[in-house]
């Protein structure tokens, strides 16, 4: 057996050869947790609240970046809004020059040359 590495680490390649030896894996360590959280209720109260805050704040923010990104918007021709604001200051000939072509087609600002 010492040729070959030991008896644990023996058992531990025949062990896992079988079928199905990941459950019995798993189910000892529910169990372990289980009893670590009977040992250290405060902890583990800490710790679950932790995960739910967390996993309720990133899908909150998910369904809001998707409602906003990637979905299209609800409105006919979706495509053809405008959307209104300054974004610098602008010389009062460029804002007249951009109102006179905004009729029916999009218009370019000198940031998106």
């Amino acid at each position: 057996m010492v040729e070959f590495g030991g008896i644990e680490n023996t058992w531990e390649r025949c062990e896992q050869q079988r079928r199905g030896w990941w459950v019995e894996t798993v189910v000892q360590d529910l169990k372990y947790a289980l009893r670590g959280f009977r040992r250290y209720p405060a902890c583990s109260i800490a710790a679950v609240v932790t995960l739910m805050l967390g996993i309720g704040s990133t899908s909150a923010v998910f369904s809001v970046v998707d409602r906003i990104l990637f979905r299209p918007l609800p409105y006919r021709d979706a495509d053809r809004l405008v959307s209104v604001g300054l974004v610098a200051p602008i010389e009062p000939q460029e804002f007249m020059r951009a109102a006179r072509t905004t009729s029916g087609r999009t218009t370019r600002n000198r940031w998106s040359r």
